[in-house]
């Protein structure tokens, strides 16, 4: 157990984050410096020369000081006139920088290495990205000075920033449809995922599509009053082809809608049947996902998938053959698999010749089977995985196109879509960049209100028996979210 102390009380979790990126030992809280092992103060100086914010890290015998120029910095950040709310969250965010690196510069010191991603904790770092590049900062500048992070992962972002010009729009006409199906046919090892297999469920399952279908027609309704564009329908889970034909009919004709793009995340390929790709070409499907995450038989046993290695390649030519867009996804850190068991599997995915393949890093969350084991996988291992990926696919024609990071990632590492030029995923880039309002629909989906630098949301419930008792309630919570009036069908 490491004690953790900081001065500061607005991004203890995050200051904790960087620690957590170079020990596994649990981190705790504390309230008094004398108890912690490492502790962090931060102060504010005054000079002739303005306000300086000094930070200070101890860990042992070991200390780091970062002092920088408070007033030049809120320039910046907060040009004269703006409002004090500006300031505040100026002030705010300059703090929670600094401490950060801070923080990862003690840590650097202390185990003698860096980290690909520096001080950076933070899901999106193409959004920071473009934040750089409005604020006439740049990204080299940005991501180098004030957080620490490497060269190739600068490259990265840059590469997808390149490769998202004039695909990643800002439009606030249009909104993007998600439909969540939260069951599976079995539980993988590596998911935290609340739905459930579909054999405990099965009794459940026409009642939930009732209430996917009233969500979906509401949904609908909203964006009809607010004026909104459907730019992109995705079907997500779970898998939603564990529902049968008759009922994902039911759910595409509630849809009834020609967006610009519109997935079907099929997933798992032992699910996916010639009759459901009739079905989904009958109302317009556009891209089914068909996600092998290793095309190693063991690995797949390992990690509760009841798919073989030849149902991938079955339902892969299943799909293709039906004129659908494929994405299939692979996982960098799968337990018990080796290097070369990952390089082979993302040459047998290269030679399919999908238009994207996404390429995750392991993370362990809570309530994955991994995690209750205790799990880990070896970081130096996943980073030659993930390396090795970047370099065979940016070699055979794809480019990275979207990236998020995940807590608990093995070697703190990223998830990466690639795509072959002209097939980039829009949903994909709405999502990560968050650039598009949401209206979701099913348990654990989360819509979005996007409105400027703000967004607001709302979740509908995770487990899907309160879900479906509590449908109207999350109707009305969806209605509240995008102003739309109750009462007489009005908009606020």
């Amino acid at each position: 157990m490491i004690k953790f102390y900081t001065d500061t009380d607005n991004s203890v979790n995050e200051l904790i984050d960087v620690i957590k990126q170079y020990t596994d030992e649990d981190i705790e809280s504390v309230c008094l410096a004398d108890r912690a092992d490492i502790a962090h103060y931060h102060e504010m100086q005054e000079s002739a020369n303005g306000k300086f914010l000094v930070n200070r890290a101890v860990f042992g015998t070991e200390a780091v000081e970062l002092c920088i120029p408070f007033d030049q910095q809120m320039e910046e950040l907060a040009p004269e006139g703006c409002s004090e709310r500006t300031k505040e969250l100026a002030e705010k965010k300059l703090k929670k920088r600094y401490a950060k690196l801070c923080i990862y510069r003690l840590m650097k010191r202390h185990y003698g290495f860096g980290k690909p991603w520096g001080a950076l904790t933070g899901v999106r770092p193409t959004m920071l990205a473009y934040d750089a590049i409005e604020s006439g900062e740049g990204i080299d500048d940005t991501f180098s000075s004030l957080y620490d992070v490497s060269k190739p992962k600068i490259s990265l972002i840059k590469s997808i920033v390149k490769e998202q010009n004039g695909i990643r729009l800002i439009d606030a006409g249009a909104v993007d449809l998600y439909v969540g199906v939260p069951f599976c046919v079995t539980k993988c090892t590596y998911c935290s995922f609340s739905g459930g297999e579909l054999r405990k469920y099965a009794g459940l399952v026409d009642s939930y599509v009732d209430c996917l279908v009233k969500e979906i027609k509401a949904a609908k309704e909203i964006a009809k009053k607010k004026k909104l564009r459907f730019n992109c329908v995705y079907i997500g889970g779970g898998t939603p082809t564990t529902l049968n034909v008759p009922q994902f009919e039911r759910v595409l004709e509630a849809i009834l809608l020609e967006p610009v793009e519109y997935t079907v995340e099929a997933g798992r390929p032992d699910t996916i049947t010639q009759a459901h790709l009739e079905l989904f070409k009958k109302y317009g499907v556009t891209r089914v996902s068909v996600n092998p995450q290793s095309f190693c038989a063991d690995t797949l046993i390992r990690v509760n998938r009841l798919h073989t290695v030849e149902d991938i390649y079955t339902k892969y030519a299943m799909v293709k053959g039906a004129g659908f867009t494929v994405n299939m996804d692979l996982i960098a850190g799968l337990p018990s698999e080796t290097s070369e068991e990952f390089y082979k599997s993302v040459r047998c995915a290269i030679e399919l010749s999908p238009e994207n393949i996404t390429v995750h890093t392991l993370a362990l969350k809570h309530g994955s089977l991994l995690k209750y084991e205790d799990f880990s996988a070896d970081s130096a291992e996943v980073q030659k995985m993930v390396d090795y990926a970047y370099e065979r696919l940016t070699n055979s024609g794809y480019n990275p196109y979207y990236l998020y990071r995940q807590k608990y990632a093995s070697a703190n590492l990223e998830n990466v879509g690639y795509t072959k030029r002209g097939f980039a995923s829009v949903y994909n880039i709405d999502m990560m960049e968050e650039t598009t309002s949401v209206l979701a629909c099913g348990a654990h989906s989360i819509s979005k209100k996007v409105q400027g630098d703000t967004i607001a949301r709302q979740a509908d419930i995770k487990d899907v028996q309160l879900y479906m008792s509590r449908i109207d309630e999350q109707i009305a919570d969806k209605k509240a979210l995008f102003d739309c009036a109750e009462d007489d069908g009005t908009i606020n």
